[in-house]
């Protein structure tokens, strides 16, 4: 689950996001490539690792989300995509 806010006095969209195991994490907005991402300021977990998700090819309908890693964030290795499709609606 997350919770995304937008901060006007920093400029920037924060986000905290948490899960099942026990993640608790804070992301800080940020463009990668003109593509809208959201990252770790600092590293995480037990592996000390910056984490990134970086939303590309977004349309009305469609987006990819993208999960990165990367030890110094210099070299960002992906982990997966996920290609997000709008539901039809019903009726």
């Amino acid at each position: 689950m997350s919770v995304s806010v937008y901060s006007p006095t920093l400029n920037l969209w924060r986000q905290t996001w948490v899960d099942e195991s026990g993640s608790y994490w804070h992301f800080v907005g940020s463009l990668v490539d003109d593509d809208p991402s959201f990252g770790t300021p600092e590293p995480v977990d037990v592996d000390r690792i910056y984490k990134r998700m970086v939303f590309s090819n977004i349309t009305p309908e469609t987006f990819d989300w993208r999960w990165e890693s990367s030890p110094d964030q210099q070299e960002w290795t992906k982990k997966w995509t996920i290609a997000y499709v709008r539901a039809a609606r019903p009726g």
